[in-house]
């Protein structure tokens, strides 16, 4: 639950970046075995988790090139299976107001490679709840750790992020689902 919320704090600090900066969230999705320090682990799908930006300078961030970034998160999948889709949300604080949002990944990652930064209305005001989505590309597979870096928001100004990873579509649980009774009649059978 941790983990979901850090990712939507870094979303939401990428998000009020500041002029100086480009107003861009720099998002980088690339899994990788885990390393020292502290991770936000995401357990279970459909769970909102808050988490809260960190220095960038912190022991997990030493093997990601985010040292020169302004606040970054650090997340671990320990949900069972890959993570196809991420959700972040934030409320604009006042060092945000004015901002708009870009996102992007590190240059060859094909991790979650698509969002839907552009689609958020932006010049943001106090008070107005943003949602972000990231999706497509590869899969962050189960047990692998990733990471998120903003620039355009001094740390303390970062607001709290709100992560969530959707359930599995229904459809997709209902085929499951008819696939296992389908094999245990068969077994059942035998």
């Amino acid at each position: 639950m941790n983990y979901i919320r850090l990712i939507l704090i870094a979303a939401a600090l990428c998000i009020f970046s500041g002029a100086a900066y480009a107003d861009d969230i720099h998002v980088i999705l690339d899994p990788q075995a885990p390393t020292s320090g502290d991770l936000n682990l995401i357990q279970s799908t459909g769970v909102n988790y808050t988490v809260n930006w960190t220095s960038c300078s912190d022991a997990v961030f030493a093997n990601t090139g985010f040292a020169g970034d302004n606040a970054c998160l650090a997340f671990l999948n320990q949900t069972g299976a890959a993570i196809a889709d991420l959700n972040f949300g934030f409320t604009v604080n006042a060092a945000l107001v004015g901002q708009t949002i870009a996102c992007d990944n590190a240059p060859g990652d094909t991790h979650l490679d698509s969002n839907n930064c552009l689609a958020t209305p932006g010049p943001f005001v106090l008070g107005q709840i943003v949602n972000v989505a990231f999706f497509g590309g590869d899969p962050i597979p189960n047990n692998y750790a990733f990471y998120i870096a903003e620039n355009g928001v001094a740390l303390a100004d970062a607001p709290t992020v709100g992560v969530e990873v959707p359930e599995p579509a229904s459809l997709t649980l209902l085929a499951s689902g008819m696939g296992l009774l389908g094999l245990a009649l068969v077994l059942v059978k035998r």
